[in-house]
């Protein structure tokens, strides 16, 4: 964890100081070079320069203000010696969905939900529709310059699990993870002991982040509340005062902001 912080603290370091040219006329290469993080940007870029090799082959209205389009690339593959991506002289198709009135964009390439980095399958899109403002889903906060990230605010997610042990949780908390790297998740009817969410929390395998469970009664009810250690600080416990059908939940905590990794004074 410390390991961790100290990298992001020069990343932060390296930005502040270099600034990376551009390698396109892309707006949206712009926009990212003065929000993320040096490391971060340079991903973004590679996405730019891949685009060299992207085409629209067709495009499909499929909703109100929702198009589809059908992108050719090429196939990419990691050379061993150089450990970069090159591409082959294989060819294949990915759909993109794109809203015209909220400029949300999907990609069947899955590039932002397991990597964070728009992908050159969006980037295509959006020139093809002089899209040059980014919305926020492509905006992760994880990976903005410090004095970005305060100005973002904090991201929390409230989420009605329905049970937090079935197969489908795992896959679909780590989507959620990525997407949005929120400080605070708050789970409700987790259904759970405390001894399986030991399991669950094993599984999920993020070392920033600690939690909290209030059990529930049975299979019903039940809240677990998890927090990124990087960006708060929580004191929780739990109190049997209106426990049952309409008392008041169970699980008590005091959040503040982990103004020590920000570098400014602020809680919430």
């Amino acid at each position: 964890m410390e390991r961790r912080a100290e990298d992001e603290k020069q990343a932060d370091a390296d930005s502040a100081r270099f600034c990376h040219q551009l390698v396109s006329d892309f707006p949206i290469e712009r926009v990212f070079q003065k929000i993320y993080t040096s490391a971060k940007f340079v991903e973004v870029q590679q996405e730019c320069m891949k685009n060299l090799y992207v085409s629209i082959v067709g495009c499909k209205v499929v909703d109100e203000n929702v198009l589809e389009y059908t992108i050719e690339d090429r196939v990419w593959v990691r050379d061993p010696n150089t450990r970069k991506d090159v591409p082959t002289r294989r060819k294949r198709e990915y759909e993109v969905k794109y809203n015209s009135n909220s400029y949300e964009a999907w990609c069947v390439c899955k590039l932002m939900e397991s990597s964070g980095i728009i992908c050159r399958h969006i980037i295509a899109v959006f020139e093809k529709n002089d899209v040059e403002e980014v919305h926020d889903m492509f905006i992760l906060r994880r990976w903005p310059r410090s004095s970005e990230t305060l100005k973002m605010g904090m991201s929390i997610i409230v989420w009605n699990a329905r049970g937090v042990c079935r197969p489908s949780f795992i896959s679909n908390f780590h989507r959620l993870f990525t997407m949005h790297n929120p400080a605070l998740i708050l789970i409700t009817e987790s259904r759970c002991s405390h001894l399986n969410f030991e399991d669950v929390f094993a599984r999920i395998a993020r070392q920033e982040l600690d939690s909290k469970v209030d059990e529930s009664v049975g299979l019903m009810s039940g809240v677990v509340l998890m927090w990124n250690k990087c960006m708060v600080k929580v004191d929780a416990t739990t109190a049997d005062e209106g426990a049952g059908p309409g008392g008041k939940l169970r699980l008590l905590a005091d959040i503040k902001a982990n103004t020590e990794e920000a570098g400014s004074s602020r809680s919430n």
